[in-house]
């Protein structure tokens, strides 16, 4: 170990091609200097066609870079960016593990949290990689973190009104309840946080135009998205058929943007309380990481009592009789249809009974066979029989080759 340490930063990246994963990982697992060489030879292998090796190559990477709470890290936008660039690993699923890398060293990283935004704006507006994620749910995953990132840290970086069509795409109904439930409430941070920044230039009609037609454009992609242009009276009803996690954020979002709309109406000399206020909803605490001995030290507390139920008992209907079987309908008469069918019998006893000789049945069978045995010798030859099969070596699963190496 002390040897590979000592010359991990100066391995050759061509020659990192010829190491195995598990090489390369023990490699950086060392070094703090090795793991960005590390990566860029597991990249660089001549088996990074072999979708397997690209899954066990993305691991491998996430397994060098976040040992011992990032302690081989050395710059945190090189791994950001090498996470986001993962994404686009074709066909390998790892939506799952890469959402919650980025996610947590997002969230444990301070000074990266700005680089992260611009990685989840660079994720979330590539039109191909959301098509895909919303209508087959690749990398749907990773994308949610994304908003989730941009919507939560939207405070670090300047803000743009585009940033919420980013977070209100047009599948956003396809993906499910829980990326909804993230997409939306990301939208919802990135409007009130923009509208706070743009209340503070309140001083032409541009700024005034431009929130009211913000508000409207949002209310639109919301209606098109969940509520398929319902008006306001039935709006209630619409949203009572969407997951408690959606309806719940996506009433939320609709009411400030109503609140929105009527205190803008009118331009004024300043801008309305609401728009400078509503962001404050979301910034009371900071979102930092716990561990996962914390829950066990938060004291419960004397009265709880989770024995009491919160309403009426439900009914036991274990010992409940059950209403007798309903009688077998009669038998309908014949049908008028039926009445000159010589062929229906609604009536056993109606069938007709015929006496059988048995001597004369007994003649026309011997003289059937023996006509039978005339036609035999008249007929033409067989053709000649196949051939016996050539047998052949089937491989079990002991002789089959390991494809992996």
């Amino acid at each position: 170990p002390d040897r590979i340490a000592a010359t991990a930063a100066d391995v050759d990246p061509d020659e990192m091609q010829s190491l195995p994963l598990t090489d390369a990982a023990g490699t950086s697992l060392v070094s703090a200097h090795g793991s960005m060489v590390s990566v860029r030879g597991i990249g660089m292998s001549d088996a990074a066609d072999n979708p397997e090796y690209r899954l066990a190559a993305v691991k491998a990477i996430i397994a060098m870079c976040s040992q011992r709470s990032y302690a081989n890290l050395a710059d945190f936008e090189w791994y950001v960016a090498t996470l986001a660039d993962l994404v686009y690993v074709a066909g390998v699923d790892v939506s799952q593990l890469l959402s919650e890398r980025l996610l947590d060293v997002t969230v444990r990283v301070r000074q990266v949290r700005a680089f992260s935004i611009k990685m989840a704006r660079r994720l979330l507006s590539d039109s191909k990689l959301v098509d895909r994620a919303t209508s087959v749910g690749f990398n749907s995953s990773v994308l949610a973190t994304a908003a989730y990132i941009l919507g939560e840290y939207c405070t670090l970086q300047p803000s743009s009104s585009d940033d919420i069509s980013l977070l209100l795409p047009m599948g956003l109904s396809k993906l499910s309840d829980e990326q909804q439930a993230t997409f939306i409430q990301a939208a919802l941070k990135v409007y009130t946080h923009w509208l706070k920044e743009v209340s503070g230039y309140w001083n032409n009609t541009e700024i005034w135009e431009l929130v009211r037609s913000v508000t409207t454009t949002t209310q639109s992609a919301l209606s098109s998205r969940f509520l398929a242009g319902v008006s306001e009276e039935h709006l209630s009803s619409a949203t009572a058929d969407l997951p408690l996690q959606v309806s719940g954020r996506l009433r939320l979002f609709v009411e400030v943007l109503k609140a929105v709309s009527v205190a803008t109406a009118n331009l004024g000399d300043s801008a309305p309380p609401v728009c400078s206020e509503l962001h404050s909803l979301f910034t009371a605490y900071e979102l930092n990481p716990v561990s996962a001995a914390a829950q066990g030290k938060v004291p419960v507390p004397e009265d709880l009592d989770l024995d009491t139920p919160l309403g009426d008992p439900i009914p036991d209907t274990t010992d409940r009789v059950m209403p007798p079987p309903s009688p077998l309908p009669a038998p309908r008469p014949l049908a008028a249809s039926h009445a000159n069918d010589p062929y229906y019998l609604p009536n056993v006893d109606d069938i007709p009974m015929v006496a059988l000789q048995l001597d004369d049945q007994s003649a026309r069978t011997r003289k059937h066979r023996k006509s039978k045995k005339k036609s035999r010798r008249k007929a033409k030859p067989h053709s000649p029989s196949p051939p016996p099969p050539v047998p052949v070596d089937i491989a079990g699963d002991e002789d089959m080759p390991d494809i992996s190496k």
